[in-house]
């Protein structure tokens, strides 16, 4: 290396120190400055967590174990399966689970599947696209409750399934190794160690939204726009985005298409939860692509529906 690179490289790292010590200043006056927002974010988060996450997902990760151990889905069924959907054989507890009973359980089981060779790297991208989904209780209970219609949660959880498995047909690498599911490892169940697997990725989960939530909370102090907001929370985190967009919009049409990006996306801390499961390498951006096309299907599919029923109802 010669003198004139080794000062260039030297005046680089110099720089690239002085951009993180000048960000760590800032976000430590942001800090200081609105403490008070950022600890109303913060609070939210957690009781989001209590109120909604917690009792809606615990018991539903304990059963996961309990069905990935004794392998409910045979393969007459996975087969049925894979062809109806043309998703992987040995992801169709994944997919059903990931599905009825929403993040972070399809994600763990498809990292279960990974780890037994199941499937691969570009596989495992493929299908967090389509098993990292908000849950039936959720879409349904929370969301619907919130808006104080049950029709609109049917509506927004069908329209959303629909975008998923559209989304799935249009990006199926169509790899024909799919029908190999003799490799997945069954471990018999134990109720000790999934009480505490399940206690420890609780606790991820809701690190996660507790964090986005005081962005969320940050970001408002600089944003006024409802319309931008709303999007911005949808980006992020869902369960604070659904509140947000029902609080500036109501229960319109408008409200509805923009919950139905926000349950369809799932938002980055879904995104960051999802690949905690993977310490390899997995292709990000096959993901990212296929949960924004599912955001914007399932805002499509539940504003069509609206307008039709309407129509006629």
């Amino acid at each position: 290396m010669t003198q004139t690179e080794t000062k260039r490289n030297k005046s680089t790292f110099s720089s690239f120190e002085l951009v993180r010590w000048v960000s760590c200043i800032v976000l430590l006056v942001i800090a200081l400055l609105y403490r008070d927002k950022i600890g109303m974010g913060i609070s939210s988060g957690i009781t989001l967590s209590i109120k909604s996450i917690i009792p809606t997902l615990f018991p539903f990760m304990i059963i996961a174990d309990l069905i990935f151990s004794v392998d409910i889905c045979n393969l007459k069924m996975s087969r049925v399966y894979s062809r109806l959907f043309g998703f992987p054989i040995c992801t169709s507890e994944a997919f059903i689970l990931g599905n009825l009973c929403g993040f972070p359980i399809g994600a763990k089981m498809i990292g279960k599947l990974y780890e037994d060779g199941g499937l691969n790297s570009g596989e495992v991208a493929y299908m967090l696209g389509v098993v990292t989904n908000p849950s039936l209780a959720f879409t349904i209970g929370v969301v619907g409750g919130m808006r104080g219609n049950a029709a609109d949660g049917i509506i927004l959880y069908f329209s959303l399934i629909s975008a998923t498995v559209a989304v799935g047909k249009i990006f199926n690498p169509k790899n024909e190794k799919y029908g190999n599911s003799s490799v997945i490892s069954r471990q018999s169940f134990d109720l000790n160690t999934s009480i505490k697997s399940t206690g420890y990725n609780l606790i991820s989960v809701c690190s996660y939204i507790v964090f986005f939530s005081a962005v969320i909370s940050l970001a408002s102090c600089f944003i006024s726009d409802k319309l931008i907001m709303s999007i911005i929370a949808s980006l992020l985190e869902v369960g604070n985005a659904t509140s947000i967009i029902y609080q500036s919009f109501g229960c319109g049409l408008e409200s509805l298409i923009l919950t139905g990006f926000a349950l369809g996306f799932s938002g980055c801390s879904v995104f960051m939860q999802a690949f905690s499961f993977f310490k390899n390498e997995i292709h990000r951006s096959t993901y990212l692509i296929m949960k924004l096309s599912e955001g914007l299907l399932t805002a499509f599919f539940a504003g069509s529906i609206k307008c039709i029923t309407n129509l006629y109802c």
